[in-house]
Protein backbone atom coordinates (compact mmCIF):
# COMPACT_ATOMS: atom_id res chain seq x y z
CA UNK A 1 0.00 0.00 0.00
CA UNK A 2 1.34 3.44 -0.94
CA UNK A 3 2.27 5.58 2.05
CA UNK A 4 0.04 8.60 2.58
CA UNK A 5 1.72 11.83 1.56
CA UNK A 6 2.03 14.63 4.11
CA UNK A 7 -0.81 17.17 4.05
CA UNK A 8 -1.07 20.79 5.17
CA UNK A 9 -3.96 19.69 7.42
CA UNK A 10 -1.93 17.16 9.42
CA UNK A 11 -0.29 18.37 12.66
CA UNK A 12 3.50 18.47 12.50
CA UNK A 13 5.99 17.69 15.22
CA UNK A 14 8.27 20.59 16.15
CA UNK A 15 10.85 21.23 18.84
CA UNK A 16 9.27 24.38 20.27
CA UNK A 17 7.51 27.72 19.76
CA UNK A 18 8.57 31.14 20.99
CA UNK A 19 6.33 34.20 21.15
CA UNK A 20 8.24 37.46 21.32
CA UNK A 21 7.27 40.47 23.37
CA UNK A 22 5.47 43.43 21.84
CA UNK A 23 7.82 45.07 19.35
CA UNK A 24 7.94 48.12 17.11
CA UNK A 25 8.50 47.74 13.37
CA UNK A 26 10.52 50.11 11.22
CA UNK A 27 9.61 49.50 7.58
CA UNK A 28 12.30 51.23 5.49
CA UNK A 29 11.88 51.48 1.70
CA UNK A 30 14.96 52.77 -0.12
CA UNK A 31 14.78 53.76 -3.81
CA UNK A 32 17.46 52.04 -5.84
CA UNK A 33 19.20 55.28 -6.74
CA UNK A 34 19.87 55.80 -3.01
CA UNK A 35 21.45 52.40 -2.37
CA UNK A 36 23.80 52.67 0.59
CA UNK A 37 21.28 54.57 2.69
CA UNK A 38 20.47 51.33 4.50
CA UNK A 39 23.80 51.62 6.32
CA UNK A 40 22.65 54.93 7.86
CA UNK A 41 19.47 53.15 8.95
CA UNK A 42 21.36 50.34 10.69
CA UNK A 43 23.88 52.78 12.15
CA UNK A 44 21.05 54.57 13.98
CA UNK A 45 20.25 51.38 15.90
CA UNK A 46 23.91 50.62 16.58
CA UNK A 47 24.74 54.12 17.87
CA UNK A 48 21.68 54.13 20.13
CA UNK A 49 22.44 50.60 21.37
CA UNK A 50 19.05 49.32 20.19
CA UNK A 51 18.88 45.57 19.62
CA UNK A 52 17.34 44.43 16.34
CA UNK A 53 15.30 41.37 17.29
CA UNK A 54 14.23 40.49 13.75
CA UNK A 55 15.39 41.71 10.34
CA UNK A 56 14.23 40.96 6.81
CA UNK A 57 15.77 42.90 3.88
CA UNK A 58 15.01 42.29 0.20
CA UNK A 59 16.44 44.24 -2.75
CA UNK A 60 13.97 44.51 -5.64
CA UNK A 61 14.24 46.14 -9.07
CA UNK A 62 12.82 49.44 -7.81
CA UNK A 63 13.74 49.58 -4.11
CA UNK A 64 15.08 47.77 -1.08
CA UNK A 65 12.52 46.77 1.54
CA UNK A 66 13.65 46.43 5.15
CA UNK A 67 11.45 45.08 7.95
CA UNK A 68 13.11 45.60 11.33
CA UNK A 69 11.64 44.68 14.75
CA UNK A 70 12.96 46.30 17.93
CA UNK A 71 12.08 47.85 21.29
CA UNK A 72 12.78 51.54 21.95
CA UNK A 73 11.49 54.50 23.93
CA UNK A 74 9.55 57.45 22.50
CA UNK A 75 12.61 59.72 22.50
CA UNK A 76 14.50 57.27 20.29
CA UNK A 77 11.49 56.88 17.99
CA UNK A 78 11.20 60.68 17.64
CA UNK A 79 14.90 60.87 16.77
CA UNK A 80 14.40 58.29 14.04
CA UNK A 81 11.28 60.02 12.66
CA UNK A 82 13.06 63.39 12.63
CA UNK A 83 16.20 62.09 10.92
CA UNK A 84 17.09 62.27 7.23
CA UNK A 85 15.69 58.74 6.91
CA UNK A 86 12.12 59.74 7.78
CA UNK A 87 10.78 60.18 4.22
CA UNK A 88 11.51 56.51 3.49
CA UNK A 89 10.36 55.22 6.87
CA UNK A 90 7.11 53.88 8.29
CA UNK A 91 6.89 53.12 12.02
CA UNK A 92 4.38 50.42 12.95
CA UNK A 93 3.46 49.68 16.56
CA UNK A 94 2.10 46.62 18.39
CA UNK A 95 3.64 43.73 16.47
CA UNK A 96 5.09 40.47 17.74
CA UNK A 97 7.48 37.85 16.39
CA UNK A 98 6.55 34.18 16.55
CA UNK A 99 9.35 31.68 15.96
CA UNK A 100 8.79 27.99 15.34
CA UNK A 101 11.61 25.48 15.80
CA UNK A 102 10.98 22.45 13.60
CA UNK A 103 13.27 19.46 13.78
CA UNK A 104 14.07 20.13 10.12
CA UNK A 105 12.75 23.11 8.18
CA UNK A 106 11.19 22.14 4.84
CA UNK A 107 8.59 23.20 2.30
CA UNK A 108 6.22 20.86 4.15
CA UNK A 109 6.71 22.75 7.40
CA UNK A 110 6.21 26.09 5.61
CA UNK A 111 3.01 24.82 4.00
CA UNK A 112 1.60 23.60 7.30
CA UNK A 113 2.45 26.90 9.03
CA UNK A 114 0.82 28.97 6.26
CA UNK A 115 -2.32 26.85 6.39
CA UNK A 116 -2.54 27.06 10.19
CA UNK A 117 -2.02 30.83 10.23
CA UNK A 118 -4.01 31.58 7.07
CA UNK A 119 -6.40 33.93 8.94
CA UNK A 120 -3.60 35.86 10.64
CA UNK A 121 -1.90 38.64 8.64
CA UNK A 122 1.81 37.93 8.17
CA UNK A 123 3.89 41.06 7.59
CA UNK A 124 7.36 39.59 7.27
CA UNK A 125 9.20 36.30 7.71
CA UNK A 126 12.57 34.65 7.36
CA UNK A 127 14.09 31.23 7.84
CA UNK A 128 17.26 30.04 9.52
CA UNK A 129 18.95 26.71 10.05
CA UNK A 130 16.89 26.13 13.19
CA UNK A 131 13.64 28.03 12.80
CA UNK A 132 11.04 30.08 10.99
CA UNK A 133 10.21 33.57 12.33
CA UNK A 134 7.07 35.51 11.38
CA UNK A 135 5.89 39.03 12.26
CA UNK A 136 2.20 39.21 13.27
CA UNK A 137 -0.14 41.61 15.07
CA UNK A 138 0.43 41.55 18.84
CA UNK A 139 -3.34 41.81 19.31
CA UNK A 140 -3.75 38.39 17.67
CA UNK A 141 -1.28 36.67 19.98
CA UNK A 142 -3.92 34.71 21.91
CA UNK A 143 -5.57 33.51 18.71
CA UNK A 144 -2.18 32.54 17.29
CA UNK A 145 -1.42 30.70 20.52
CA UNK A 146 -4.63 28.66 20.33
CA UNK A 147 -3.93 27.74 16.68
CA UNK A 148 -0.40 26.66 17.51
CA UNK A 149 -1.68 24.33 20.21
CA UNK A 150 -3.92 22.59 17.65
CA UNK A 151 -1.57 22.57 14.67
CA UNK A 152 1.80 21.58 16.11
CA UNK A 153 2.87 18.62 18.23
CA UNK A 154 5.45 19.54 20.84
CA UNK A 155 7.85 17.22 22.69
CA UNK A 156 6.50 15.43 25.76
CA UNK A 157 6.50 17.69 28.78
CA UNK A 158 6.93 20.80 26.66
CA UNK A 159 4.15 23.20 25.83
CA UNK A 160 4.20 26.74 24.49
CA UNK A 161 3.28 29.51 26.85
CA UNK A 162 1.24 32.50 25.73
CA UNK A 163 3.27 35.65 25.12
CA UNK A 164 3.88 37.67 28.26
CA UNK A 165 6.12 40.58 29.19
CA UNK A 166 9.00 38.89 31.06
CA UNK A 167 11.99 40.59 32.57
CA UNK A 168 14.36 41.41 29.75
CA UNK A 169 18.14 41.23 29.73
CA UNK A 170 19.82 43.42 27.11
CA UNK A 171 23.48 42.91 26.32
CA UNK A 172 25.25 46.20 25.72
CA UNK A 173 28.86 45.01 25.62
CA UNK A 174 30.83 45.21 22.39
CA UNK A 175 33.82 43.37 20.94
CA UNK A 176 36.21 44.91 18.38
CA UNK A 177 35.98 41.60 16.49
CA UNK A 178 32.66 39.80 16.99
CA UNK A 179 32.82 36.06 17.70
CA UNK A 180 31.00 33.64 15.38
CA UNK A 181 30.85 29.87 15.04
CA UNK A 182 32.27 30.11 11.51
CA UNK A 183 31.13 31.14 8.03
CA UNK A 184 28.98 28.79 5.96
CA UNK A 185 28.32 29.10 2.25
CA UNK A 186 26.20 27.69 -0.55
CA UNK A 187 27.06 28.73 -4.10
CA UNK A 188 25.27 28.69 -7.45
CA UNK A 189 21.73 28.69 -6.10
CA UNK A 190 18.51 29.27 -7.99
CA UNK A 191 16.82 32.44 -6.64
CA UNK A 192 13.06 32.59 -7.10
CA UNK A 193 11.25 35.90 -6.45
CA UNK A 194 7.45 35.94 -6.27
CA UNK A 195 5.39 39.13 -5.87
CA UNK A 196 1.64 39.26 -5.32
CA UNK A 197 -1.18 41.41 -3.97
CA UNK A 198 -2.17 40.12 -0.54
CA UNK A 199 -5.80 41.21 -1.01
CA UNK A 200 -6.30 38.86 -3.95
CA UNK A 201 -4.09 36.08 -2.71
CA UNK A 202 -5.10 32.60 -1.54
CA UNK A 203 -2.66 31.70 1.22
CA UNK A 204 -4.10 28.20 1.68
CA UNK A 205 -3.48 27.48 -2.01
CA UNK A 206 0.11 28.64 -1.55
CA UNK A 207 0.38 26.41 1.53
CA UNK A 208 -0.84 23.45 -0.53
CA UNK A 209 1.66 24.30 -3.27
CA UNK A 210 4.54 24.36 -0.76
CA UNK A 211 3.47 20.94 0.50
CA UNK A 212 3.52 19.61 -3.07
CA UNK A 213 7.04 20.98 -3.50
CA UNK A 214 7.91 19.01 -0.37
CA UNK A 215 6.24 15.85 -1.64
CA UNK A 216 8.25 15.81 -4.89
CA UNK A 217 11.45 16.09 -2.88
CA UNK A 218 12.38 19.75 -3.34
CA UNK A 219 14.24 21.63 -0.62
CA UNK A 220 15.19 25.24 -0.04
CA UNK A 221 18.26 26.84 1.50
CA UNK A 222 16.76 30.18 2.54
CA UNK A 223 13.29 31.77 2.48
CA UNK A 224 12.44 35.39 3.24
CA UNK A 225 9.38 37.60 2.71
CA UNK A 226 8.22 41.19 3.23
CA UNK A 227 5.06 43.25 2.85
CA UNK A 228 5.59 46.61 1.13
CA UNK A 229 3.74 49.92 1.15
CA UNK A 230 1.20 48.84 -1.51
CA UNK A 231 0.18 45.86 0.68
CA UNK A 232 1.90 43.59 -1.82
CA UNK A 233 4.05 40.76 -0.58
CA UNK A 234 7.38 39.50 -1.90
CA UNK A 235 8.90 36.07 -1.28
CA UNK A 236 12.49 35.22 -2.11
CA UNK A 237 13.36 31.51 -2.11
CA UNK A 238 16.87 30.14 -2.65
CA UNK A 239 17.17 26.54 -3.88
CA UNK A 240 19.74 24.21 -5.39
CA UNK A 241 20.20 24.92 -9.12
CA UNK A 242 19.34 21.36 -10.20
CA UNK A 243 15.81 21.70 -8.76
CA UNK A 244 14.85 24.54 -11.14
CA UNK A 245 13.12 22.40 -13.78
CA UNK A 246 10.85 20.59 -11.30
CA UNK A 247 10.11 23.87 -9.57
CA UNK A 248 8.96 25.55 -12.78
CA UNK A 249 6.84 22.56 -13.80
CA UNK A 250 4.87 22.80 -10.56
CA UNK A 251 4.63 26.60 -10.87
CA UNK A 252 2.96 26.27 -14.26
CA UNK A 253 0.48 23.74 -12.87
CA UNK A 254 -0.48 25.79 -9.82
CA UNK A 255 0.02 29.43 -10.82
CA UNK A 256 -3.61 30.23 -11.72
CA UNK A 257 -5.06 28.50 -8.67
CA UNK A 258 -2.83 30.54 -6.35
CA UNK A 259 -3.30 33.88 -8.09
CA UNK A 260 -3.44 34.68 -11.81
CA UNK A 261 -1.47 37.90 -11.30
CA UNK A 262 1.68 36.48 -9.74
CA UNK A 263 4.88 38.23 -10.77
CA UNK A 264 7.72 35.76 -10.95
CA UNK A 265 11.42 36.46 -11.49
CA UNK A 266 14.44 34.21 -11.28
CA UNK A 267 18.19 34.70 -11.03
CA UNK A 268 21.29 33.07 -9.59
CA UNK A 269 22.60 33.79 -6.11
CA UNK A 270 25.16 32.71 -3.53
CA UNK A 271 24.30 32.35 0.15
CA UNK A 272 26.58 33.20 3.07
CA UNK A 273 25.41 32.57 6.63
CA UNK A 274 26.85 32.49 10.11
CA UNK A 275 25.80 32.26 13.74
CA UNK A 276 27.16 33.71 16.94
CA UNK A 277 26.62 33.79 20.69
CA UNK A 278 24.12 36.40 21.87
CA UNK A 279 23.54 37.80 18.36
CA UNK A 280 19.85 38.22 19.17
CA UNK A 281 20.58 40.17 22.38
CA UNK A 282 23.16 42.66 21.13
CA UNK A 283 23.11 45.87 19.18
CA UNK A 284 25.19 46.57 16.08
CA UNK A 285 25.40 43.08 14.56
CA UNK A 286 23.40 43.89 11.41
CA UNK A 287 25.06 47.28 11.08
CA UNK A 288 28.52 45.73 11.19
CA UNK A 289 27.65 43.06 8.60
CA UNK A 290 26.16 45.59 6.15
CA UNK A 291 29.09 47.96 6.66
CA UNK A 292 31.60 45.18 5.92
CA UNK A 293 29.81 44.09 2.72
CA UNK A 294 29.48 47.72 1.54
CA UNK A 295 33.22 48.32 1.98
CA UNK A 296 33.79 45.80 -0.82
CA UNK A 297 30.96 47.30 -2.94
CA UNK A 298 29.09 43.99 -2.97
CA UNK A 299 25.32 44.32 -3.54
CA UNK A 300 23.05 42.46 -1.11
CA UNK A 301 20.10 40.62 -2.68
CA UNK A 302 18.53 39.83 0.68
CA UNK A 303 19.46 39.55 4.33
CA UNK A 304 17.72 37.91 7.26
CA UNK A 305 18.56 38.07 10.96
CA UNK A 306 16.68 36.33 13.74
CA UNK A 307 17.98 34.92 16.99
CA UNK A 308 21.64 33.97 16.64
CA UNK A 309 21.71 33.69 12.81
CA UNK A 310 22.53 35.99 9.90
CA UNK A 311 21.82 34.98 6.29
CA UNK A 312 23.05 37.08 3.36
CA UNK A 313 22.15 36.34 -0.28
CA UNK A 314 24.57 37.80 -2.81
CA UNK A 315 24.90 37.93 -6.60
CA UNK A 316 27.04 35.06 -7.94
CA UNK A 317 30.83 35.03 -7.51
CA UNK A 318 30.91 37.32 -4.46
CA UNK A 319 31.30 34.81 -1.61
CA UNK A 320 35.09 34.99 -1.36
CA UNK A 321 35.20 38.79 -1.21
CA UNK A 322 32.26 38.86 1.22
CA UNK A 323 34.08 36.49 3.58
CA UNK A 324 37.18 38.68 3.40
CA UNK A 325 35.07 41.74 4.18
CA UNK A 326 33.27 40.13 7.11
CA UNK A 327 36.49 38.66 8.54
CA UNK A 328 37.63 42.20 9.32
CA UNK A 329 34.84 42.52 11.92
CA UNK A 330 33.74 38.93 12.66
CA UNK A 331 36.00 36.25 14.11
CA UNK A 332 35.71 32.71 12.75
CA UNK A 333 37.22 29.71 14.62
Amino acid sequence: MEAQKPSIYNPISIGGIKFNQKVIVANFLIPNHLKGLELNFFDFFAKNKINIQFLSMISLDFNSSIYCCFKANEVEIDQLLNSDLSQYLNIIYDKSVITLFPHKLSFGVIGTVFNALSKIPIFSLNSSISGLSLVIDFGLKDYAFSICQKSFTLPAGCSPSPPIEPMETIAVYWEPVIKTYGFNENRNLFSFEINFNKKDFNLIKLADWFMELNNIGLKFEFLIGNENEQKNFCFLILMEKQTEKKFWELIEQKKNSINANLEIKTSLADLLFFHGPHFGDRHGIASTAVKAINEYSIPIKSMGCSGASIYIALPPNNIDNAKKALSKYFKSP
